[in-house]
């Protein structure tokens, strides 16, 4: 009974209204419709979070599309993966191939260093390894900039771009920012 009371001081209503009709639960009854309870609140909030995460997929596939077609590309090509990354390099002005060695020779070291076990070589590959994938990075941060520039903003909306980049895709895409291409 004791159970029941905390319950029912805690706001649950269905309990409420069992003490209400004088039925008495023993405390595991209680328990599970307080876990009851619970559940369906966590399943509610669940769905909402799928629905919201839907809709900003769909939004996001729309404003890379629409950032494509601004670029004079086919919109559709923005839905194949890995062929959408070697078009954007291309939006952006930069080069795909180079990156695509980048992430090749990370692959390639990290696979030999975990391979050879402890030791000088693994070491070194392991050093190889932390410098490819900053590389890596900065030639992302390199292509948010190149697709900032040719859509004729600047370092803020590069920033942008990197930080927040759902937003400002969804800025780029469906705002009135016009592709003017690289002018090197």
């Amino acid at each position: 009974m004791e159970t029941l009371l905390i319950a029912a001081a805690s706001g649950d209503a269905a309990l409420e209204e069992v003490i209400a009709q004088g039925v008495e639960l023993t405390s595991g009854e209680a328990a599970s419709a307080a876990i009851g309870g619970i559940v369906g609140l966590v399943a509610g909030m669940g769905a909402v979070a799928l629905i919201i995460g839907l809709v900003v997929l769909v939004l996001t596939i729309i404003a890379w599309w629409r950032i494509f077609t601004k670029a004079g590309e086919k919109g559709w090509k923005s839905i194949i993966p890995i062929y959408n990354v070697y078009i954007l390099f291309k939006i952006a002005g930069r080069n795909f191939w180079k990156y695509l060695l980048i992430c090749l020779g990370m692959s390639i070291c990290s696979t030999i260093a975990s391979s050879v076990g402890a030791g000088a070589l693994a070491t070194i590959l392991g050093i190889v390894t932390l410098a490819l994938c900053i590389w890596a990075i900065v030639e992302l941060v390199l292509l948010n900039h190149g697709l900032s520039k040719n859509f004729g903003h600047g370092v803020g909306f590069t920033l942008g771009l990197i930080f927040l980049s759902t937003i400002f895709t969804l800025i780029l895409g469906l705002g009135s920012s016009q592709y003017i291409g690289s002018k090197e």
